[in-house]
């Protein structure tokens, strides 16, 4: 079985899921998440859980963000969109910088509507909460934009923005509500609501918790899991029971090449034998020629 509903955290994709799809509560806990993350207010227009961006054409990859939330901030040509992602994926962090290329070129390509111009596109933030470090550097938080190499100092602002939060990094001076925010993500105990902002949110988590659909949701989402894992046990073991049988045959191969090398050895041992032996009586036909004067060599 898998974590039960009451000690999942914000980290936890199926809760973080949950927070994002409650109307009562995604826009508040949006807020109340991207306030320590971006240093300022944030107004929430509409949060969508598990938003899809479908590919352009067939064979081609889209993407499913956890959580797509749109600013109401009308100062902001275009507005702002923020792309939540929590990763607990340790295997997959050189994955990251790519992906987030990829999910701001597909968000951008969602926002931008035929006729529009290039300049009507808004801020878009890709926001991943990590529980391992992504980078190795023990920094709480990454911060990417693209810049020119050659003036590093030069303003060029096309609006997108990456973000690699580490829910348990302590270096480069993080602000204090930042840390205790991501302290909180990694682990949503009432304990840890140690500020206003969380108390809020630790409040909304546990009514959250309480709730029979819920709870309901959780159970079929555990019963997913746990199907999901028995089906890919039994496609691990087709694998390996496969990947046995072709090894076995790839043995029997070689031993049976084995075998035919070890033929083809004695056989030219045989032959090498044969040959010395011909050549041995030659040389005593050639030596009993002599002792009757005969001397091929000259006598031709």
């Amino acid at each position: 079985m898998g974590k039960k509903l009451e000690d999942m955290n914000l980290m936890d994709a199926f809760f973080f899921s949950v927070t994002k799809s409650s109307k009562k509560h995604a826009i508040p806990i949006a807020e109340r998440i991207l306030a320590p993350v971006l240093q300022r207010e944030v107004k929430v227009k509409s949060v969508s859980a598990e938003m899809a961006v479908f590919p352009h054409a067939p064979g081609k990859h889209g993407i499913r963000m956890d959580a797509y939330v749109e600013e109401n901030n009308a100062d902001v040509t275009g507005g702002t969109i923020y792309d939540l992602e929590p990763e607990n994926k340790e295997q997959k962090k050189a994955d990251l910088p790519k992906r987030a290329r990829f999910d701001h070129s597909r968000i951008d390509s969602y926002t931008l509507a035929s006729g529009m111009d290039y300049r009507e596109l808004g801020k878009c933030f890709v926001i991943f909460f990590c529980s391992f470090d992504p980078f190795g550097e023990g920094r709480m938080m990454y911060t990417i934009r693209n810049h020119c190499v050659e003036l590093p100092k030069m303003e060029y602002d096309d609006g997108a923005v990456t973000l690699f939060l580490y829910t348990r990094g302590t270096g480069g001076e993080p602000p204090k509500d930042l840390a205790q925010l991501l302290h909180y993500m990694q682990d949503s105990i009432l304990a840890n609501a140690v500020n206003d902002n969380l108390k809020d949110i630790q409040e909304r988590v546990a009514d959250l918790k309480s709730d029979p659909e819920i709870k309901r949701m959780h159970m079929d989402w555990d019963m997913f899991i746990e199907e999901e894992r028995e089906e890919a046990a039994e496609e691990a073991n087709r694998r390996a029971e496969k990947a046995e049988a072709m090894a076995a045959e790839a043995i029997l191969r070689a031993d049976k090449a084995e075998a035919q090398a070890s033929e083809a050895s004695l056989r030219a041992d045989k032959a090498e034998a044969q040959a010395s032996e011909a050549s041995l009586r030659a040389d005593r036909y050639l030596a009993l020629l002599r002792d009757h004067g005969i001397d091929l060599d000259t006598d031709v």
